[in-house]
């Protein structure tokens, strides 16, 4: 590949990656970078702080209980409840969005569409080094316009996979450079990636596949220069630990047994989602398109190994897609406890890309099955996910218009508490007053969650002061079994009582005084619309509300997929 037309091939990647991604220009706010960036802003519920805003509780004890009494947190929060985790530099570039650009969150995207401007450059480093001629250009290409770039780029929330990609590929592609100075600016690169995200050990997986696919250096050779990455790493790990930060997705399989019965086949739907390419169902055309898509991924597995065959690419490609397709997998193993979604699955897409691009090549000059296989392989990740990647960026945009907008348009005046009962998500249940303030400027009364899930709940007056209240969820979505029957919790004015523990559940709500004689409201959603419910008479009850659809709410595609074919 010529340097002249490695740098058209890179301009024309970053002009087709920033035109599919440019309507999230013109996109409103989404609830999480509401939140977020309040905390940069210096002004959040929880306990993130501008320098420190992905440290959302840090699993004290006696920190968790204030908010819990404060109705902040919800009643049935666990009292070592952690999620915490190390994103200073990220936080750090919120905290100046914010200084500089206020509430304008047009600036905020294009800031993100600068930061996939420069992961497309330094995915072109790595494959210029890597991939010769037209391998090399299609990876970068089909790298640049992946479906699983879409969330890092179009939702603020997750910049940190973003930044910490970009500044983690610059390091490896110095790691690929070789010199002395090279290898030692990549461990550099990589220690500040790591202050972006946690991310940026799944690029680092890649170091670790180029070293260990190397037979031509001696072993010795190879481990001695993987030793400052893991030496590296060490002082992260135990930084992390030191610094009390930690979320279940980093532990999420309690022993062997039950990472090899879930943790590997996870890995492996990740895998199929990733060469599958990702899609969002959120209409009938996109539902059946992803389950055909995903079952492409073992025909892209099987052409890839027989197109690694000796003699179908040269030899230097060949051994640059096979370290790279070894380093996508490796890369999967940090988020091997995450929910199927596109951010994830960010820094394997490089790998992806090589394999899915070695796949094409090979197909283009050759007949037969083969040549079938690799023309399906180009329907998926050239035809398909050529009108997924604006469609996915637009179905973000309008799932926001029908849910942030529609909420706050909602406002009801006063200071009165309000306790809600179902939500279409956790965020608008716990976090809704917060919503209302930052977006509109009005302060009203206290927000509290009551019982924030998406699925209806039977509430009955038992007398004066009490009511009973059974949610109806799905047992693998039931957010209230974290008490044992008999429990009770004080929050403010009111407590809460468990009567009937997890999986069942039912709880009573108990008020110091009659609901008539305290500024105290019971509030569900119609959808996304919030209201208050009419105060019922003593032993009367009432079912709230209708949950809101989960393709409304906008479920990433593989998400939604799993649990409709895999009823999980």
């Amino acid at each position: 590949m010529t340097r002249a037309s490695f740098r058209l091939v890179t301009a024309l990647a970053i002009a087709l990656g920033t035109a599919a991604a440019a309507p999230m220009l013109f996109a409103p706010w989404d609830e999480d970078e509401v939140f977020l960036v309040g905390a940069a802003a210096g002004a959040s519920p929880w306990m993130n702080t501008r320098f420190d805003a992905y440290r959302f509780s840090s699993g004290d004890p006696g920190e968790v209980a204030a908010r819990i009494a404060s109705g902040v947190f919800p009643w049935y929060t666990a009292p070592d409840f952690k999620y915490a985790l190390f994103r200073p530099l990220t936080s750090a570039l919120l905290w100046l969005d914010a200084l500089v650009f206020g509430e304008q969150r047009v600036f905020y995207q294009a800031h993100a569409l600068a930061w996939h401007a420069l992961l497309v450059v330094a995915g072109a480093l790595v494959f210029c080094r890597t991939l010769r001629g037209g391998v090399g250009k299609g990876a970068l290409l089909l790298f640049a316009t992946s479906v699983t770039h879409t969330t890092a780029t179009g939702w603020l929330t997750a910049r940190h996979v973003l930044v910490a990609s970009v500044v983690a590929l610059f390091g490896l592609a110095c790691h690929l450079r070789g010199t002395r100075a090279s290898r030692a600016l990549a461990v550099a690169l990589f220690g500040v990636a790591l202050l972006a995200s946690e991310a940026a050990t799944q690029v680092l997986a890649y170091v670790v596949a180029f070293e260990l696919c190397d037979g031509l250096r001696p072993l010795v050779g190879r481990l001695r220069a993987l030793a400052p990455h893991g030496a590296l790493l060490a002082v992260y790990v135990v930084a992390y630990r030191w610094l009390g930060r930690g979320h279940d997705y980093g532990a999420p399989f309690a022993d062997v047994s039950a990472l090899v019965s879930r943790g590997v086949p996870k890995l492996a739907l990740h895998a199929c989602v990733l060469l599958g390419v990702s899609l969002r169902p959120d209409n009938g055309w996109g539902f059946y398109a992803l389950r055909a898509t995903i079952l492409v991924a073992p025909v892209v597995v099987i052409a890839f190994v027989v197109a690694t065959r000796r003699g179908r690419l040269d030899e230097d490609t060949r051994r640059g897609a096979v370290w790279l397709s070894v380093g996508a997998l490796l890369a999967l193993v940090p988020v091997i406890g995450a929910p199927l979604e596109s951010r994830v699955l960010l820094p394997s897409s490089l790998g992806a890309a090589a394999v899915v691009a070695s796949v094409i090549a090979v197909a283009v000059r050759e007949r037969g099955a083969f040549g079938v296989a690799g023309a399906a392989v180009a329907a998926v990740h050239v035809g398909i996910a050529g009108i997924e990647l604006p469609r996915h960026y637009l179905a973000m945009i309008r799932q926001r218009e029908q849910r942030l907008g529609t909420f706050v348009r909602a406002t009801r005046e006063g200071e009165r508490t309000s306790l809600v009962i179902g939500a279409p998500h956790f965020l608008f249940g716990q976090l809704g007053g917060f919503l209302r303030e930052r977006t509109t400027g009005v302060r009203r009364g206290p927000w509290v969650p009551l019982a924030d899930a998406n699925c209806a709940h039977e509430v009955r007056r038992t007398d004066a002061r009490r009511f009973e209240i059974t949610p109806r969820c799905r047992a693998g979505f039931f957010p209230y079994g974290r008490l044992e029957e008999g429990d009770q919790v004080r929050q403010r004015t009111w407590s809460v009582r468990v009567t009937a523990s997890h999986p069942e559940g039912s709880f009573e709500l108990v008020l110091e005084r009659a609901i008539e004689e305290l500024p105290i409201d019971l509030v569900t959603f119609d959808g996304f619309v919030d209201r208050v419910v009419a105060p019922l008479r003593v032993g009367e009850s009432v079912t709230l509300p209708a949950p809101a659809p989960a393709t409304i709410y906008g479920l990433d595609g593989p998400t939604a997929w799993m649990q409709a074919w895999l009823g999980t």
